[in-house]
């Protein structure tokens, strides 16, 4: 199954384990569920070929759920694309703009709570002005690491530092095999990426839709493919930040499926709302004030 727009593309090749060859979509439905999955993964493996070897290495795995996929970390130098100056030219231009031009945050909430940390706000527009003394009062206030918790512990997240962290492809508008064509996405193949990416240790979160299904209303869209996530997948997800209340339902729908309290939801990071449009900051009260 493949799910590609105009510049993301997965391919994936599903080849079954009994004969090598390709399955098709009716065996690709009967894979389990993450529950199911979890289930098979605790229960001893029962295997006719002896232990050892690297066989042996992958039934241990599976029966203690460990994988050397799970968390990965970055041991390599990393690359210098520019030099020194370079970054620090960047880096004074981009406090120019915020302290001279500034942004538009259309949350009034997010306004005043600026504005109280010494922010300039423009009365009566939703411009806002940082000083750059202040922005890097901030950024030093910023942990250089945290933790992005799964309704399964065992797949808990560790975002920033030298951490590596893989995801789905977000919301491409087709998808395609070798027995349907090519065709726009829909929530029967939303369901088959997500199990598929739920049973790869290399895939540590989604990265919001593996393909947009359009045969749900975007109105409440949000609601079906989160239910999903959080039913198929015992991994932490992604939610798209494009209002207040959807964000809620994300952050509502992470704590059930965790099954628990408002209390350890503020203290626990259960998901991940972004947004990469300028004017969306701070369209959130209760993510903002997280």
């Amino acid at each position: 199954m493949v799910a590609h727009g105009d510049t993301q593309i997965c391919n994936i090749t599903i080849v079954s384990k009994r004969d090598g060859n390709i399955m098709s979509d009716n065996e690709f439905s009967a894979l389990p569920q993450a529950d199911q999955m979890a289930d098979q993964t605790d229960a001893p493996v029962e295997r006719r070929r002896r232990t050892g070897g690297r066989g042996g290495d992958r039934t241990a795995r599976r029966s203690t759920g460990n994988s050397k996929y799970l968390n990965l970390v970055n041991t390599m130098a990393k690359s210098t694309v520019l030099s020194e100056d370079a970054l620090e030219a960047i880096h004074d231009a981009s406090l120019t703009i915020l302290e001279e031009i500034g942004m538009d945050v259309i949350l009034p909430e997010a306004r005043q709570r600026m504005k109280a940390a010494g922010a300039d706000v423009t009365a009566g527009t939703d411009r806002v002005r940082f000083d750059r003394g202040l922005i890097m009062e901030m950024m030093a206030s910023v942990p250089p690491a945290f933790t992005l918790h799964a309704r399964n512990p065992i797949r808990n997240v560790e975002i920033g530092g030298n951490n590596l962290v893989f995801a789905q492809i977000a919301s491409a508008p087709f998808v395609s095999d070798r027995e349907g064509g090519r065709r726009a996405g829909n929530q029967d193949d939303f369901r088959k990426l997500v199990k598929l990416a739920q049973s790869y240790d290399i895939i540590h979160t989604t990265g919001g839709y593996p393909v947009e299904p359009i045969d749900i209303h975007a109105s409440v869209r949000h609601l079906d493919c989160l239910s999903d996530m959080v039913k198929l997948t015992d991994k932490a997800f992604h939610c798209y930040s494009l209002g207040q209340q959807r964000n809620i339902d994300a952050l509502e729908i992470a704590r059930i499926g965790r099954g628990i309290s408002a209390e350890q939801m503020e203290r626990e990071p259960s998901c991940s709302p972004l947004s990469t449009r300028p004017r969306r900051c701070g369209s959130t009260g209760r993510c903002f004030r997280a």
